[in-house]
Protein backbone atom coordinates (compact mmCIF):
# COMPACT_ATOMS: atom_id res chain seq x y z
CA UNK A 1 0.00 0.00 0.00
CA UNK A 2 1.45 3.21 -0.88
CA UNK A 3 1.69 6.27 1.72
CA UNK A 4 1.93 8.14 -1.53
CA UNK A 5 -0.28 8.80 -4.95
CA UNK A 6 2.23 6.29 -6.50
CA UNK A 7 1.47 2.82 -8.13
CA UNK A 8 3.08 -0.60 -9.08
CA UNK A 9 2.12 -2.01 -12.39
CA UNK A 10 1.82 -5.11 -13.18
CA UNK A 11 2.54 -6.08 -17.45
CA UNK A 12 2.91 -9.43 -18.61
CA UNK A 13 3.48 -11.31 -15.82
CA UNK A 14 5.77 -9.00 -13.98
CA UNK A 15 5.88 -5.79 -11.51
CA UNK A 16 7.21 -2.60 -13.51
CA UNK A 17 9.55 -0.29 -11.59
CA UNK A 18 8.25 2.11 -9.56
CA UNK A 19 8.58 5.73 -10.88
CA UNK A 20 7.99 8.39 -8.21
CA UNK A 21 6.03 11.15 -8.96
CA UNK A 22 7.43 14.12 -6.42
CA UNK A 23 11.35 14.59 -5.83
CA UNK A 24 11.06 13.31 -2.12
CA UNK A 25 10.08 9.57 -3.60
CA UNK A 26 7.56 7.52 -2.93
CA UNK A 27 6.66 5.72 0.31
CA UNK A 28 5.04 1.85 0.54
CA UNK A 29 4.14 0.16 3.66
CA UNK A 30 4.75 -3.38 2.99
CA UNK A 31 3.56 -6.28 5.49
CA UNK A 32 4.01 -10.28 5.07
CA UNK A 33 3.59 -13.64 6.63
CA UNK A 34 6.01 -16.48 6.00
CA UNK A 35 5.41 -20.39 7.89
CA UNK A 36 7.48 -23.25 6.82
CA UNK A 37 6.98 -26.86 8.59
CA UNK A 38 9.96 -28.86 8.59
CA UNK A 39 8.89 -31.74 11.42
CA UNK A 40 8.61 -35.33 10.02
CA UNK A 41 8.55 -37.88 12.88
CA UNK A 42 9.02 -35.82 15.56
CA UNK A 43 11.95 -34.12 14.18
CA UNK A 44 12.62 -30.96 12.49
CA UNK A 45 10.88 -27.70 13.63
CA UNK A 46 8.03 -25.26 12.57
CA UNK A 47 9.26 -21.78 12.10
CA UNK A 48 6.53 -18.39 10.79
CA UNK A 49 7.67 -15.09 10.39
CA UNK A 50 5.82 -12.09 10.52
CA UNK A 51 7.19 -8.70 8.43
CA UNK A 52 5.97 -5.18 8.69
CA UNK A 53 8.03 -2.74 6.60
CA UNK A 54 8.17 0.53 4.73
CA UNK A 55 9.73 0.94 1.56
CA UNK A 56 11.27 4.55 0.33
CA UNK A 57 11.69 4.96 -3.74
CA UNK A 58 13.98 7.77 -4.03
CA UNK A 59 14.09 7.41 -8.09
CA UNK A 60 13.54 4.82 -11.02
CA UNK A 61 16.53 3.07 -9.62
CA UNK A 62 17.85 3.44 -5.54
CA UNK A 63 15.12 2.70 -2.46
CA UNK A 64 16.20 2.48 1.08
CA UNK A 65 13.64 -0.63 2.57
CA UNK A 66 13.50 -0.42 6.51
CA UNK A 67 12.05 -3.68 7.73
CA UNK A 68 11.05 -5.27 11.49
CA UNK A 69 10.69 -8.85 11.87
CA UNK A 70 9.25 -11.53 14.15
CA UNK A 71 9.98 -15.11 13.81
CA UNK A 72 8.13 -17.50 15.50
CA UNK A 73 10.27 -21.28 15.92
CA UNK A 74 9.04 -24.05 17.36
CA UNK A 75 10.13 -27.41 17.54
CA UNK A 76 13.79 -27.07 17.55
CA UNK A 77 15.81 -28.17 20.55
CA UNK A 78 19.28 -26.73 19.32
CA UNK A 79 17.96 -23.31 19.84
CA UNK A 80 18.87 -21.64 23.59
CA UNK A 81 16.45 -18.84 22.59
CA UNK A 82 13.80 -20.20 19.78
CA UNK A 83 12.61 -16.45 19.57
CA UNK A 84 13.78 -13.13 18.49
CA UNK A 85 12.74 -10.12 16.73
CA UNK A 86 14.90 -7.87 14.30
CA UNK A 87 15.44 -4.93 12.55
CA UNK A 88 16.58 -4.63 8.88
CA UNK A 89 17.94 -1.94 6.95
CA UNK A 90 18.62 -2.48 3.23
CA UNK A 91 19.34 -0.03 0.65
CA UNK A 92 19.24 -1.17 -3.10
CA UNK A 93 20.31 0.55 -6.48
CA UNK A 94 19.09 -0.75 -9.48
CA UNK A 95 21.25 -0.83 -13.02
Amino acid sequence: VFLTDDRRYYRRGEFDRIEPRHRAGALELVARHSAVDLRERNLGAEASVTLLGLAWYLGELFQLRLNYLMPDIRGNTLMAVPDGDAVTLRAVLRF
